[in-house]
């Protein structure tokens, strides 16, 4: 699944990289490595945390699948 593996990505790196961010900060730039489809859908949301924006992308990922 392209999200797990994205996520896990994404805290590896956050780590590895070892600079404090916000949790808005955080949020905005996982996002933004999200595919360009998925992006349009969330970003209209109002989301804090990273949880709250892989779980917003795993149900518009969802329902893409079901078009």
């Amino acid at each position: 699944m392209y999200f797990k593996e994205y996520t896990e990505e994404f805290y590896r790196l956050s780590i590895r990289a070892g600079h404090a961010e916000d949790d808005m900060e955080k949020v905005a730039r996982y996002i933004n490595g999200l595919r360009y489809d998925i992006q349009d859908e969330i970003k209209l949301l109002s989301l804090t945390t990273i949880e709250d924006a892989y779980q917003a992308s795993l149900k518009v990922e969802e329902k893409m699948l079901r078009k």
